[in-house]
């Protein structure tokens, strides 16, 4: 009787060893795994929904609110390049007219009596690409992108020279040009606003 205790004991114990788990190797889900073709050996890359939808990002009532702009009043436009995750908006400064006769006596002063927003979706196809391409515009400052612009997406940048915004989410840059206010270090608080509403639709 004793020895099938001992038996039962020891085989109990070495079913438990067996369906142990061990904690020391990462477990891999299918969820953090990367996706790769079978054919090609390749990451596949990830749908890019924003490809003809980039002025969706920002909606007429939500660019007009935070502009303060009338659509009629300001000569609002809108224009889109399909499968190209392009979308600018142009609009007439409260000044334009007085802007614009300073400009017709005098054409090499240049009073921007229009003021331009362009959004722009750029597709990496994986997040390690999109991560490699972020940390070489913050390295060798591509395009000007020398100010963090903390607490935004997975990264921002800021460009003075270009009046632009570039925000990291997964493996798509959102980028955000706002000429509106004459210096452009004075566009960055609104190009931030109109992140934010962006990165919520991504």
């Amino acid at each position: 009787m004793s020895q099938f205790i001992s038996t039962s004991a020891l085989l109990f114990l070495v079913l438990l060893s067996a369906c142990k788990t061990d904690v020391s190797k990462p477990i891999t889900t299918e969820s953090n795994a990367p996706t790769i073709d079978s054919a090609t050996g390749q990451p596949i890359r990830l749908p890019n929904p924003w490809k003809s939808a980039a002025c969706d990002l920002i909606t007429d009532q939500e660019f007009f609110a935070a502009l303060n702009i009338e659509e009629k009043r300001d000569f609002a436009n809108k224009r889109s390049l399909p499968n190209d995750g392009y979308c600018m908006r142009t609009w007439k400064k409260p000044d334009w007219r007085e802007r614009e006769v300073i400009q017709d006596k005098n054409p090499n002063i240049a009073t921007n009596p229009e003021s331009v927003m362009v959004i722009q979706v750029i597709d990496f196809g994986t997040q390690a690409v999109a991560s490699a391409q972020f940390d070489m515009h913050k390295r060798d400052r591509i395009n000007g992108y020398a100010t963090d612009v903390p607490d935004l997406g997975e990264g921002a940048l800021w460009s003075d020279s270009q009046s632009m915004i570039l925000v990291k989410k997964g493996h798509l840059f959102l980028q955000i040009k706002l000429e509106h206010a004459d210096k452009p270090s004075d566009n960055l608080p609104k190009a931030k606003e109109l992140a934010m509403i962006a990165l919520q639709k991504m």
